[in-house]
């Protein structure tokens, strides 16, 4: 049971029994939850001062010993309570240390682009969702699916889907919902027509597209100007083999 505090943040208890329970949470994949007792245990570390990094046993403790330092008579509180109450802060428990990594990601989404084309495929990636967490996303302002997948150990995601064509152009957001832990995850997104993009490719071929040579006259006179031509040809060739005769009469 979280109890929440005035500044919002959560405790279960005290600090040193909110440590172990945030260790707790998060060993069994339940971030959201452990990292919401984290900032309530991160509230109660001093944050100055020679015993800065501290954590005190409660919020009394804190505000006094963040004013006038730790007292000798609350010193012993302190380091009691602090190596409980640390492993909120992202340290794995103590069966998992050394073997799974100390500090899961605070929620996050990053898109592949943030322009699109309907048709074009696009890839999110986040995390901060609970271990193996069915996750599902949309794109909005009007609702439209674009798939769903499962969170990985580390409450992370991954999932490439085509911009469905149904979404018109214009600013959309994209947006991921875990089902267990009610994690919401948002990137903006612009969808772009794609009638620009084909506008553009046709300019492009026209301008490359070679002028059709200009014809006079009519079809009868280029072909008696063609045969005149051959003539012409035919009988030079037959004077040069003549010349050459007479000229190289001795040679075969």
């Amino acid at each position: 049971m979280l109890d929440q505090e005035a500044d919002g943040t959560h405790l279960v208890g005290n600090a040193n029994s909110s440590g172990l329970a945030s260790s707790a949470l998060r060993a069994y994949g339940l971030v959201p939850d452990a990292n919401d007792v984290a900032a309530g245990v991160a509230s109660l570390q001093l944050t100055s001062g020679a015993d800065a990094g501290a954590i005190a046993l409660n919020k009394a403790d804190h505000d006094a010993a963040a004013s006038s330092g730790i007292s000798d008579a609350k010193r012993p509180v302190f380091e009691r309570t602090t190596p409980q109450a640390v492993l909120a802060l992202g340290l794995p428990s103590y069966v998992d240390r050394g073997v799974i990594p100390p500090v899961e990601p605070a929620p996050h989404i990053t898109l592949s682009t943030n322009s699109v084309k309907a048709g074009d495929s696009i890839t999110v990636t986040g995390g901060g969702f609970e271990a193996g967490e069915p996750v599902s996303g949309v794109v909005q302002s009007d609702p439209v699916g674009i798939g769903s997948t499962t969170s990985d150990a580390a409450g992370e995601i991954a999932l490439t889907f085509t911009m469905p064509a149904s979404v018109p152009a214009g600013a959309h957001t994209i947006r991921f919902t875990g089902a267990d832990s009610g994690l919401v995850l948002t990137a903006p997104v612009t969808v772009v027509s794609s009638q620009v993009a084909a506008t553009t490719s046709t300019t492009l071929r026209a301008a490359v597209t070679p002028a059709p040579i200009a014809r006079t006259g009519n079809d009868s006179g280029d072909q008696s100007a063609i045969g005149f031509a051959l003539l012409a040809a035919g009988g030079g060739l037959a004077l040069i083999a003549r010349r050459r005769r007479i000229v190289y009469p001795f040679k075969k």
